[in-house]
């Protein structure tokens, strides 16, 4: 092994030595303190859904809010510089001195949103 890595071995194993002592000594004082206690704990699934008010129905509120829910499509032109390829093919037919070609193509992208209020707001 280099003389690096077994420091770097060392190292690390110093730093999380000193890491679980902190969690340790954390833990005790706070132990000590009151503000957690060691518990003997029992997961009972009925008492926590009596507790807890389940739901009725989730498609009440998907019928509620799906007329509200919209597709968009979003079409423009945009100019980008012309294809690599092209540019030499011109630049073989008319030198090197061409300006800076571009080309118009059409942008194409969707998505979807909520309608917000009456005005129509997304």
């Amino acid at each position: 092994m280099h003389y690096r890595q077994i420091k770097k071995n060392g190292t690390i194993r110093y730093l999380l030595l000193w890491t679980l002592i902190g969690i340790v000594v954390g833990l005790a004082v706070l132990f000590i303190q009151g503000k957690i206690e060691i518990t003997d704990f029992e997961f009972d699934n009925t008492s926590l859904l009596s507790k807890v008010q389940q739901p009725k129905s989730f498609s009440a509120a998907v019928s509620k809010a799906a007329p509200a829910v919209v597709t968009l499509n979003v079409q423009s032109l945009i100019e980008v510089p012309i294809q690599q390829e092209a540019r030499q093919q011109l630049e073989q037919i008319f030198g090197k001195h061409l300006p800076d070609l571009m080309e118009t193509k059409l942008h194409r992208s969707s998505g979807s949103g909520v309608i917000l209020d009456t005005r129509g707001y997304v």
